[in-house]
């Protein structure tokens, strides 16, 4: 019976050890479990705060491409505006000269009277 006995004690403290062995085994895949879903919740917390900063930057580039679609409006606008006043220049333009050449012979025909008239006066 005591061989019996301590046969079984022997037995029970070789499995005490293992038993702590295991319990510390067990704490440390705890605290690494710990570890990693801290690791994990900052990580999702990282994610939502880049999520939101790529919405705010979706936004963004819409907004830009908005203003871009504008600017291009714009420019077409100026275009056909600058290209009916070159049109209305031009046509103006002909007209100045017009005007030029029609006062030039009016000119002429006064300065024709004037001579005739100077004439008629020292005939007279």
């Amino acid at each position: 019976k005591t061989r019996k006995i301590v046969h079984m004690d022997n037995y029970l403290s070789k499995m005490g050890g293992a038993i702590e062995t295991v319990e510390a085994k067990h704490e440390k895949m705890t605290t690494k479990v710990n570890g990693l879903k801290a690791r994990h919740t900052a990580n999702n917390k990282n994610l939502k705060k880049l999520q939101g900063k790529n919405q705010e930057l979706d936004m963004d580039i819409q907004e830009l491409g908005s203003l871009g679609e504008q600017q291009i409006r714009r420019i077409d606008d100026i275009e056909r505006n600058q290209a009916v006043i070159i049109a209305e220049n031009k046509t103006l333009h002909e007209k100045v000269t017009a005007f030029e050449t029609e006062q030039a012979a009016q000119n002429k025909k006064i300065q024709s009277l004037e001579s005739e008239l100077k004439n008629l006066r020292a005939y007279y």
